[in-house]
């Protein structure tokens, strides 16, 4: 076969590829996708939440549709998180991911997220 192939769904017990591409074509509905936690740069009312930006300097929430509770989630950090350690804090089905960081950050980091769904 040379060509494309298009195809709904692919069941194989193996699957083997030079590449893989992703294509998001809603962006409620990304499996892939791009990050970013800031800092409390302002917070005139001393809550720890900026008052720009809403974060807390140490967690952001990834709406997708595409998350469920036995979702895999990859966080590859973009700018250096200088010592933190990163974790997914919680999983609303159909909705978000939370992203947090042990300790807060001074400075934006970036990051590029990729979900695998796993089970039927």
């Amino acid at each position: 076969l040379d060509g494309n192939l298009k195809l709904k769904k692919l069941e194989a017990e193996e699957v083997v590829a030079g590449r893989i591409r992703m294509n998001n074509q809603k962006d409620e509905n990304k499996a892939i996708g791009e990050g970013v936690i800031l800092p409390v740069t302002v917070d005139k009312d001393k809550d720890g939440i900026d008052d720009k930006s809403g974060q807390d300097g140490k967690s952001v929430k990834v709406e997708t549709n595409y998350v469920s509770e036995n979702s895999k989630i990859f966080i590859t950090f973009t700018s250096d998180p200088e010592g933190r350690s990163w974790y997914i804090s919680e999983k609303a089905s159909s909705k978000y991911f939370m992203v947090s960081l042990s300790s807060p950050t001074d400075k934006e980091l970036h990051f590029d997220w990729w979900i695998i769904n796993e089970g039927q």
